[in-house]
């Protein structure tokens, strides 16, 4: 069981990772003037939904990490240390 959570945490990071690539691409691309993101609106609503969800990831990773950072604090208070 352990090992594929293992399996499931790398494969979501890989996921993020490709997502996020594909939004800086996309951006730096449009910038550079390869296309004109008015031209291909259903590209540029899709990668902008990817980013919004990217956003909303990271969002509650963070929140996660915070909370387990919490706990941590919490019994290092209580031991005294």
């Amino acid at each position: 069981m352990q090992r594929s959570s293992r399996v499931l945490a790398g494969l979501s990071g890989f996921f993020w990772g490709v997502a996020l690539a594909l939004v800086v691409l996309f951006v730096f691309l449009a910038t550079m003037g390869a296309f004109d993101p008015l031209e291909v609106i259903g590209v540029t609503l899709a990668v902008a939904g990817l980013a919004a969800l990217c956003v909303v990831h990271a969002m509650l990773a963070r929140r996660h990490a915070d909370r387990r950072r919490g706990d941590l604090m919490q019994h290092r208070e209580r031991r005294g240390f």
